[in-house]
């Protein structure tokens, strides 16, 4: 059992640490390789159809979407994993 001054000395910082490390590295991750684009509603960016174009047509296939597990991965599962 972690009493309260202990965690907040040797765990919390490390916290704080990996939330800024993650979130800079997934911005920087989703810019470089283009994964961020316009909604499909309302405004705002987020993953959205990457591959670019995948999923539009048919006959213009550029492979399946990976938006979903990308955007799971960059925020679902840093959201969920904090839930207690």
């Amino acid at each position: 059992q972690w009493k309260q001054e202990d965690y907040g000395r040797r765990i919390e910082p490390w916290l704080h640490a990996f939330i800024v490390v993650f979130s800079i590295s997934t911005a920087a991750v989703g810019a470089v390789f283009g994964f961020y684009n316009p909604l499909d509603l309302g405004p705002g960016c987020w993953v959205n159809s990457w591959p670019e174009g995948c999923g539009t047509d048919p006959w213009d296939y550029a492979g399946p979407c990976k938006s979903v597990l990308i955007a799971w991965v960059f925020g679902g599962l840093p959201s969920v994993s904090m839930l207690q």
